[in-house]
């Protein structure tokens, strides 16, 4: 058995093992919503996810029917039936989950037509219905196919152009419709009631089967790239919707056109037709392409196939490198071309073509293998492999000195060829070599390195240094390794040990890295055991662990207090501590690098005294037990329960909820320093806690009802809500406002018990008794509405229980009616509605009787107030008088009890019927016109009448219709009127334009009118019967225009007209050619002025060089005939197209790599780039992106360009990487890359185990050694690579050997181990007595303890750099017995059991018992009980004898005690024995020979004091027992007898009231014959249950006094009640009535109050003191106040406030806005609740008419106003806008007229009032501009239009029909030709179409009007401009000017055949010049295919027609002489033809 001591260390010693715990997530599937409905068929997404777990995750849905992947997570469902998937995941872990959906399907809607007459295809991807016939039409019978549900709609537009049909239901009948030839679409969709809908599309065709082919446009083979244009024919006859497809088969989309088609189609064939093979179906040809067009549609296909098509190409040079670019001297590197040829020949492909190899420099190499081939002095250029001896496909090449080689390889066939170069660099190798500045000294050492390598031809040398080693066993981390490609890089080492220091010189050869070795130390690393604690006595072996760091080190021990105080051992021994205190042990190690010391605390401590204990005991079951201790300061403590289990270790400790369980004995002991004191105990007692019940355990009331609960099972009660206290006793009565639970608390004995009951509050029903209505006083029943909720019962005034209510005739004022609800809850609810009965305000008056005359005309009846309703007329009392006699009409206003109505009587008489003259119309300059009517004797009226006699004058009237009245009177006074309206027609208003200045040129000039139609005259010009006049002499004339109308009006308008001459002809300039984006050019032509028209021209001459191309510009200067034109082509010429090689991606160590652009010739640019062999070099480029240009000029343009291409040269990374020096078996390891410059890794661990991530972690499976190597490399494709190696070692396993492990202490222990593992370090513990470090360490003896067995844990711990293991072998040591034992007191009674309690320790095993009167025993108990038969009469001695035994031994222990013999005798006496209770009673003791008393009082009270006194507080008899007691025993019994007295208690409620409430008092006692009540305030009753009032506020106490009816006894009862004051509710409102919104200020004048509730009427409510209030909504509000005090005394007070309702005040206007002036509005007025209005125009005048109109008569915006107001004076304003906007007047005029095509006409725009424009100039295009110019482009009549729009969205057009016309321009052309006969002299060639006139200007000052001239130039020559202007019979021109160049120039003779056929004659072609002496000369002669066939600079040289030395050729030949002299040059073209 352990002690406390032992206990405690051992659970300060055990330390908290750590456990893996596979803690994995638990995965989840989540399939969706539990449930989806849709439609039957779908498409359905379901979807599915996973999570928790581990990803990545498995998805399996089951079952597969109707998904489109059951294994992804959100397939498409399409199952036609309800179906339920279950979704089930599995994680990377193997955790599987599950859910599940279910589907229901809906019916799905079918859209199907089918067709009884019609078959049926799906034709270019849509289903189609047709019918194959040549008719015009044909008839489709069509019918539902499909399913819908009832209910559905069937929505179908036929497409024939019938209107859409709409059926319902589940169907529709069969439907016919005739369709035309052509495709057609039927849109139906179905629509369903359950949202599953389907929409289809269907074709209808009708037509016959299509035709139509391709046709061979013939050159279908040559070189590619080749164009070929392919007609299409015959498909004219084909129906629309015919498809025609055609396909290439070159690997190009096909081309679908839908009829009808172009009339060809162009295809470009830019690749090889090699491998390929065309087949028409009947034939099949290799190596060729086809072109094939399929027609199509519904009623069938045809087509055709054109091939075969032979498209051959030019070889493609291109070769490969290997093994690489750069390479080491003697080196054999392989070049192997890739290069391509597709060339055709016949049923063959040859894809090989000719090769040729060069290499530069020449020397220095050797070729190995294969040849380099030979052009056999062809040149470069020449691409012909005829001529050729072609080189090896594969060249091997032996480099014997180092340098850069070029090596160019030449691939060509029959179409052409390429050529491509790249640059090799051979080098020698490096040789390596280096020193370092330190390889020995202590850390951190630096150490320098000085690189003397040498690096001799090299093209690339770069230096890799690493630095690696192996830690020594004191490093605080793995070696230090690096590496660097620095060339003289420093080594930090941070880390004892021994390190490699290497260096590799590296380029393309393979050298062998050199290396030297560094040592590094370090101070030493000394670490002291941790000491466990000792008492003071004790002693301790303090151990340590000591590094030495590569140096040798001294030790020094210090140990203050000890004995010894110091060592110098690394193993000191045992040091023993007399005292208590913590002395630090420490040990100093110190070698050559420095010194380490290293301390441990050792705690000695002493044991403290026993504590002093305290409880709370005896507890409440439930309640906190409390247990205390208290002891030296600074001690701990020990607590068990009576288990004797650990409990706590404070000084205090609480056990809270107390239980039966808790009860029992408490120890505790005190700790310090690990020393425990010994115990001492404490008893806790624990009492039952009482049961508590509620009757009734529930209630349910309604708000402000009560209810009363009964509390059982315990005392003392009390009531709480929540922590609140509201009641006290067994009975509780409440009323709750909300819904409450109450907890009732009581005890028993001081323990309490607790129990909760709910109060379920119903509230009442809220009312609405709707909103306050007003009625009038008329007995006119009316049903109240809005009241809710319904089903409730009206009260009140007039009103019946269902709510209709009578007004009383003069009653008026207010009633308020009561609505009164009771609810499912049987609760009952109030709400009151004040009721208005007012006066009838307004009576209906339909003013008196009245005569009418008959008309059709109405009259507007009198009523008043308006706004009723008439019987006999319209609204507003429109009656029309149609019928004669005597008509009683009604009017009615008002509704509900406010009707009225009144009646008035019509009277209409007949009126006269007149005749006036029918409507006529008058030109504005016409005569009066006679005025007449029947009967006579009337008047007429109008403008412009006169009279009497009357008569109308136009003059006067004016323009427009005039309403002419004639008014008569009969003899009844009826008047009767007739109108007719006579129209005043103005004028035509003429538009002629101004005057006119024509140039006299026979250029017809087109005359103009506005209106058109009219007649032009003149006194000497002949004007043309079209109005257009040809000038033909200068002069002037003026010129007159009449028109007439269709009214017939006349008018005329004159202009003058001047005729000029011509003076200069317009110059364009001479053509030109430009190079695209140049520059814009400026374009100069004279006469200066003019503009210039045309593509990528500006009206200023500026001429856009952007887009390239042929522009031919036209120069305008003048307008009409006065417009001079000349034309001027420019060619922008394109830049030269440049393509390149791609950007270049290449590393550091790349070496040179080639440039490649086409076309060749140009020059590359830029950092890095090697211009002569076109190659970059990254080396000389350095890191980054560096931009190379390639630049090229066109050699026959002369433009430039240029293209760019990127070189981006990529850092070489750098690999490194760090990692332990040892890695642990199974246990991850980390490897940290350390790499710079790199982007990707490569791990290979060197267990057969390979990553990609950056860092590494690896758990190696086997112990070892293993490489480790890293790859890093770059985006680029840069890599670099480090090697590393590792120790894998495992964890150890430890294993303790004892020789003995139980024994009797003290034991003496022998120890031994036999533990597995690599590395290890050991750690024994002694079972917290000592450690040691040792392997094996010396033998230790274990200390006894006297009391119980002693468990030592002996531990051994094994560590390496893997882990640790422990095992811990339990030595248990035995104790000795020791033999004690003891009775509870030393005197005992003959007679009685002694009892002897064993209190033995040191584990005994045996007892043997003398009790000293000859009896024996061997029990074991704790107890022995041992009964002294002594009857002697004096006391007697006995000695008692205890042996305990155990196997280490034996002891015996020895007591005396005494026995005494018995005798005892009990007295008391009583005092009173009778009395009213509650009685109080004395006893007094009169015992003898006792040594204890007990008192038993009869009550259930007892007591064990000498005298007491005690009451009874019951009635009844008792009696009273002393026991008395000694070595003996005695008792006495007496009575006493106890009178009754009523319990008095009574009942007040309630017991807090304000003055004047009363309160109700109930007696309660029974078994009484009297009573007193006592109020408090000096007032009494005898009343059993008295009613009283006080009459001021106070608390006062109410005592009842009851005499018991048998006893005579009296009692009391007293409580306290509380008054308080009640306050006075007073308040007014300022106003009480008035407008919405009506804001009303409550003034408050409640006294005694200090709460204020307002009820405000309208559903708000305030708690301020005098709240403002502000009523939105028309009624009766009645506002109520509650004051209150805080006592909760209230009074209450309410008032009504009466809001009028504002009226509505709305109207609208005829119109918005207007375009013209005068104009009149009408307004309609759409007010409500309004008695009258006032207007306001916004311009300064008013109205008061309900519905006024209003006349504008200038333009503005104006505001209109409304204001109208109710009878209650409460008014609403409205107000609109109206805008007059200006009118825009169209008015233009064109210039010239006629105009020429091709030349401008100015458009002059006149309008006014508009700022936006839209010209229509009758040839299809529209301008914008205001003022534009425009060239018509085709001759003809032309209408133009022009629409003026102003922003406010008015507008005027005006159109002038055939007013421009534009007549057809000749063209300018000719050619000259020089003529051998007359020097200087050329004759022109006139190609002019359409012109009669001709003007030459030959540019020497001379002229000519000849068709086709011969001119003389000057003699001395040169280049003129002569310019030719070609005039048509309408006068227009155009120009074309041509350089002519004339003079000294020599000429070329060249013949147009030759034989070279070596006869001596014409065997040589050979232009002769005469002249160009000194010039440049170049003949050059091309075959057909544009081939170069013979070159020469000599002009003496001829052609001999050979080619590459083969026999001629008889064929037609191309030949060139270019001539060049100071950048003039000359060419001459022709042909000649070589003949046999």
């Amino acid at each position: 058995m352990w002690t406390d001591r032992d206990l405690l260390t051992f659970l300060l010693g055990v330390s908290v093992m750590g456990m893996n715990i596979d803690a994995r997530a638990q995965c989840t599937a989540n399939a969706g919503a539990a449930t989806y409905t849709i439609c039957a068929g779908g498409p359905f997404t379901l979807s599915g996810s996973a999570g928790g777990g581990q990803a990545p995750y498995d998805m399996v849905w089951t079952p597969a029917t109707g998904l489109s992947d059951p294994n992804i997570a959100d397939p498409v469902c399409t199952a036609n039936s309800d179906i339920t998937y279950t979704l089930t995941v599995t994680d990377a872990n193997g955790c599987v989950a599950s859910d599940v959906v279910s589907l229901t399907m809906l019916p799905d809607a079918d859209a199907t037509i089918t067709s009884s007459n019609a078959a049926y295809t799906v034709f270019n991807g849509s289903p189609t219905f047709y019918r194959c016939t040549p008719n015009a039409t044909a008839l489709f019978a069509f019918d539902f196919g499909g399913a819908a549900q009832p209910g559905s709609t069937h929505t179908i537009n036929w497409g024939d152009g019938t209107p859409v049909d709409v059926f319902s239901g589940p169907g529709w009948p069969s439907q016919s419709h005739t369709y035309p030839q052509g495709i057609h679409t039927i849109n139906y969709t179905l629509t369903q009631t359950n949202g599953c809908n389907d929409t289809r599309v269907y074709r209808v065709f009708v037509g016959t089967n299509p035709a139509g082919a391709l046709v061979n446009p013939g050159s279908t083979t040559g070189c590619g790239p080749i164009t070929l244009t392919f007609p299409i024919v015959g498909w004219n006859t084909n129906t629309p919707g015919t498809i025609y497809t055609i396909n290439f088969n070159d690997g190009t989309a096909p081309v679908i056109y839908t009829h009808p088609p172009p009339g060809s189609i162009t295809h470009t064939f830019s690749v090889g037709s090699c491998g390929t093979t065309s087949t028409d179906g009947v034939n099949t040809y290799q190596n060729s392409f086809s072109a094939n067009m399929l027609v199509e549609n519904p009623c069938g296909t045809s087509g055709s196939t054109i091939l075969p098509i032979v498209v051959s190409l030019a070889g493609q040079a291109d070769f490969t490198i290997s093994p690489n670019d750069t390479a080491c001297v003697a080196s054999t590197i392989t070049f192997s071309s890739t290069s391509t040829g597709n060339e055709v020949l016949g049923n063959s492909c040859d894809v090989t073509p000719a090769l040729l190899w060069s290499i530069t420099p020449a020397t220095g190499w050797s070729a190995v293998s294969g040849t380099l081939g030979n052009d056999n002095g062809f040149g470069i250029g020449n691409y012909d492999p005829g001529s050729w001896s072609t080189g090896s496909s594969v060249l091997g090449v032996n480099f014997a000195q180092a340098g850069t080689y070029t090596i160019s390889i030449v691939a060509g066939n029959a179409c052409g060829g390429d050529t491509l170069s790249r640059t090799i660099c051979i080098e020698e190798p490096p040789i390596p070599a280096f020193t370092l500045s330190a390889t020995t000294g202590c850390v951190p050492l630096n150490a320098t390195s000085i690189n003397s390598s040498t690096s001799l031809n090299s093209c690339l040398t770069t230096y890799l240094w690493t630095m690696s080693g192996s830690a020594a066993a004191c490093a605080t981390g793995p070696a230090s390794s690096s590496s660097s490609t620095a060339s003289q890089p420093a080594f930090l080492f941070d880390q004892p040990g021994t390190y490699t220091v290497q260096l590799r010189a590296i380029n393309s050869c393979n050298v062998p890295p050199i290396s030297q070795v560094v040592t590094v130390n370090a101070a030493p690393q000394v670490s002291v055991s941790p000491l466990s604690g000792i008492c003071a006595g004790q002693c301790v072996s303090p151990t340590a662990s000591v590094q030495d760091c590569g140096a040798p080190v001294t030790l020094l021990w210090t140990f203050p207090g000890g004995a010894p105080a110091s060592s110098g051992n690394q193993v000191p021994g045992a040091i023993c501590f007399a005292n208590a205190g913590s002395p630090t042990v420490s040990l100093t190690a110190t070698n050559a690098c420095g010194s380490a010391t290293s301390n441990a605390n050792l705690a000695i401590g002493t044991a403290p005294t026993v504590p002093t204990v305290s409880s709370n005991s005896p507890v409440c079951q439930g309640q906190t037990i409390s247990l205390t201790a208290m002891g030296a300061p600074g001690v701990n403590y020990i607590w068990r329960d009576p288990s004797g289990t650990i409990i706590a270790n404070t000084a205090a400790h609480t056990i809270p909820g107390a239980s039966a369980s808790n009860a029992g004995t408490y120890t505790v002991v005190a700790v310090s320093n690990g020393c425990e004191s010994a115990p001492a105990s404490v008893t806790v007692v624990v009492t039952p806690a009482p049961l508590v019940t509620v009757t009734p355990s529930s209630a349910a009331v309604c708000n402000g009802q009560s209810t009363t609960f009964t509390a059982n099972g315990a005392g003392n009660y009390q009531w709480f809500i929540g922590a609140t206290l509201v009641g006290s006793g067994p009975n509780f009565t409440t009323s709750p406002a909300v819904t409450t639970t109450y907890t009732v608390s009581g005890n028993v004995g001081g323990c309490p018990g607790s129990a909760t009951v709910t109060v379920t509050v119903y509230q009442p029903t809220p009312l609405d008794p709707g909103v306050p209505p007003t009625f009038c006083d008329q007995s006119i029943a009316v049903a109240l509405q809005g009241a809710s909720p319904a089903g409730g019962a009206w009260s009140g005034p007039n009103v019946t229980a269902t709510g209709v209510f009578t007004p009383v005739p003069g009653d008026l004022g207010v009633v308020v009616l009561t609505y009164t609800y009771v609810n499912g809850n049987g609760c009952q609810s109030t709400a009151t509605l004040p009721v208005t009965v007012q006066s009838v305000p307004e009576f209906a008056d339909a003013g008196t009787d009245t005569i009418l005359c008959q008309g059709a005309v109405p009259v507007d009846l009198f009523e008043a107030p308006p706004g009723g309703t008439w019987v006999g007329a319209g609204p507003g009392g429109s009656y029309t008088p149609a019928s004669t006699g005597t008509f009683t009409l009604t009017y009615n206003y008002g509704s509900g009890t406010c009707a009225t109505s009144d009646q008035v009587n019509v009277q209409v008489v007949p009126s006269t019927a007149l005749t006036v003259p029918l409507d006529l119309e008058r030109c504005v300059d016409a005569p009066p016109v006679l005025l007449t009517a029947t009967p006579v004797g009337g008047t007429w009226t109008g403008i412009g009448v006169n009279g009497p006699p009357w008569e109308f004058d136009p003059a006067v009237a004016g323009l427009g219709g005039n309403v002419l009245t004639y008014t008569y009177t009969n003899g009844a006074n009826c008047v009767s009127t007739a109108q007719f309206t006579a129209t005043v027609n103005p004028l035509p208003v003429l538009n002629i334009g101004g005057d006119i200045t024509l140039c006299d040129q026979p250029i017809a000039y087109q005359l103009g009118g506005d209106p058109v139609g009219g007649d032009w005259s003149s006194t000497w010009i002949p004007i043309a019967p079209d109005a257009s006049i040809t000038p033909a002499g200068v002069g002037s004339d003026v010129l007159t225009y009449t028109y007439t109308d269709a009214n017939g009006c006349t008018n005329s308008a004159s202009i003058q007209l001047d005729i000029v001459p011509v003076v200069v002809p317009a110059f364009a300039g001479n053509d030109t050619s430009v190079c695209v984006n140049s520059g814009d050019v400026a374009l100069t032509g004279t006469p200066v002025g003019g503009t210039w028209t045309g593509a990528q021209v500006a009206l200023d001459g500026t001429f856009n060089t952007s887009l390239p191309g042929t522009y031919t510009v036209t120069y305008s200067v003048g307008s009409g005939t006065c417009l001079l034109i000349d034309q001027v082509t420019i060619a922008v010429e394109a830049l030269p197209s440049i393509t390149t090689g791609g950007d270049l991606d290449v590393c550091l160590d790349g070496g040179m790599q080639p440039l490649s652009a086409t076309p060749a010739g140009g020059i590359w640019s830029g950092v890095g780039v090697d211009a002569v062999t076109d190659s970059f070099d990254p080396l000389v480029a350095g890191l980054g992106v560096h931009n190379i240009s390639y630049a090229y000029t066109d050699p026959i343009t002369g433009c430039a360009n240029s293209a760019g291409v990127t070189a981006s040269v990529n850092m070489v990374p750098v690999a490194s990487f760090t990692h332990g020096p040892v890695a642990c078996s199974g246990v991850p390891m980390s490897f940290t890359n350390t790499s710079s410059g790199a982007s990707s890794s490569e791990w290979d661990l060197g267990d057969g185990t390979t990553l990609n991530t950056s860092d590494a972690v690896h758990s190696y499976l086997n112990t070892g050694t293993f490489t480790v190597r890293l790859v890093v490399g770059t985006g680029a494709g840069c890599t670099d690579t480090i090697y590393s190696t590792i120790a894998v070692h495992d964890v150890p396993v430890a294993d303790a050997v004892l020789d003995v492990e139980v024994g009797c202490g003290p034991l003496e222990v022998t120890f031994g181990q036999a533990s597995v593992g690599d590395g290890l370090t050991y750690a024994w513990d002694m079972g917290g007595l000592g450690a040691s470090l040792d392997t094996i360490p010396a033998p230790f003896i274990f200390p006894v303890d006297p009391v119980d067995a002693v468990v030592y844990p002996v531990s051994l711990t094994v560590t390496n750099t893997c882990g640790s293991d422990t095992e811990v072998v339990p030595v248990t040591v035995l104790p000795a017995p020791t033999a004690s034992f003891g009775p509870n007191v030393n005197l005992h009674c003959a007679y009685a059991d002694v009892p002897f309690g064993n209190a033995s320790y040191g584990l005994p095993d045996g007892f043997q018992w003398d009790f000293g009167d000859g009896t024996t025993s061997t029990s074991s108990d704790p107890a022995v009980i041992h009964v002294y038969a002594v009857d002697e009469p004096v006391t007697t001695f006995f000695t008692v004898t205890l042996i305990a035994t155990n196997s280490c031994g034996s002891d015996t222990a020895q007591q005396v005690i005494g026995v005494v013999p018995n005798e005892v005798t009990a007295f008391f006496n009583t005092d009173p024995v009778v009395g009213c209770g509650p009685l109080t009673v004395d006893l007094t003791n009169f015992s003898a020979g006792d040594t204890a008393l007990y008192w038993d009082l009869g009550d259930g009270n007892g007591s064990i004091a000498e005298d007491l006194s005690h009451t009874f507080v019951d009635a009844g008899t008792y009696s009273i027992t002393l026991s008395a007691f000694g070595c003996g025993f005695d008792t006495y019994t007496t009575e006493i007898t106890v009178l009754p007295y009523p319990e008095v208690s009574f009942t007040a409620a309630p017991l807090e009231v304000c003055a004047g409430e009363e309160i109700a008092f109930a007696n309660t006692t029974s078994g009484t014959n009297g009573l007193l009540w006592a109020f408090g305030d000096g007032a009494s009753s005898t009343l059993s249950a008295p009613v009283h009032a006080y009459g001021s506020s106070g608390s006062y106490t109410v005592v009842l006094t009851a005499t018991d009816a048998l006893s005579g006894c009296p009692a009391s009862e007293s409580m306290q009640v509380v008054v308080n004051a009640t306050p006075v509710a007073a308040f007014t409102a300022d106003p009480d009535n008035g407008c919405i919104a009506l804001e009303v200020q409550f003034q408050n004048n409640s006294t005694n109050a200090q709460f204020h509730q307002w009820d405000l009427g309208d559903g708000n409510t305030s708690g301020a003191f005098a709240p403002v209030h502000t009523y939105t909504d028309a009624g009766t509000y009645v506002v109520t106040l509650v004051a209150e005090n805080l006592n909760g005394c209230t009074d209450t007070l309410s008032i009504p406030v009466v809001a009028h309702p504002l009226p509505t005040s709305a109207f609208s206007l005829s119109q918005e806005e207007s375009c013209y002036v005068p104009v009149t509005i009408q307004t309609s007025n759409t007010t409500t609740g309004a008695v009258s209005y006032t207007w306001s125009f916004g311009e300064g005048t008013t109205s008061i008419l309900n519905q006024p109109s209003i006349t504008y008569d200038a333009v503005g915006t104006y505001v209109i106003g409304l204001t109208a107001t109710n009878q209650y004076g409460c008014e609403d304003q409205h107000f609109e806008a109206f805008t007059v906007h200006p009118t825009p007047v169209a008015v233009f005029t064109a210039d010239p007229i006629p105009g020429c095509v091709g030349y401008p006409i100015a458009f002059a725009n006149l309008s006014v009032n508009a700022d936006s424009y839209r010209w229509n100039f009758g040839d299809g295009e529209q301008s914008t501009v205001p003022a534009p110019l425009h060239v018509y482009d085709q001759p003809g009549d032309y209408t133009v239009s022009l629409i003026a729009n102003a922003s406010t969205t008015c507008s005027d057009t005006l159109v002038l029909i055939d007013g421009v016309v534009v007549n057809p321009t000749p063209v300018a052309a000719f050619t000259s030709d020089t003529l051998v006969s007359v020097l200087n002299a050329v004759r022109f060639s006139n190609l002019s179409t359409g012109a009669v006139s001709y003007v030459w200007d030959f540019n020497d000052g001379t002229t000519d009007m000849e068709a086709d001239p011969i001119h003389v130039f000057p003699a001395d020559g040169g280049t003129y401009a002569v310019t030719l202007i070609a005039i048509n019979a309408f006068g227009c021109p155009d120009t074309v000017r041509t350089f002519v160049g004339v003079a000294a120039d020599p000429l070329i003779f060249a013949p147009n055949a030759f034989t070279p056929n070596t006869d001596g004659r014409n065997d040589d072609f050979l232009p002769v010049l005469n002249g160009f002496v000194g010039w440049n000369y170049t003949l050059l002669v091309f075959d057909r295919w544009g081939k170069v066939v013979f070159q020469s600079n000599d002009r003496d040289a001829g052609w001999d027609g050979r080619v590459n030395g083969r026999e001629p050729v008889i064929d037609t030949y191309v030949w060139k002489v270019l001539l060049e002299r100071d950048g003039d040059a000359r060419d001459f073209v022709g042909h000649v033809s070589l003949i046999d």
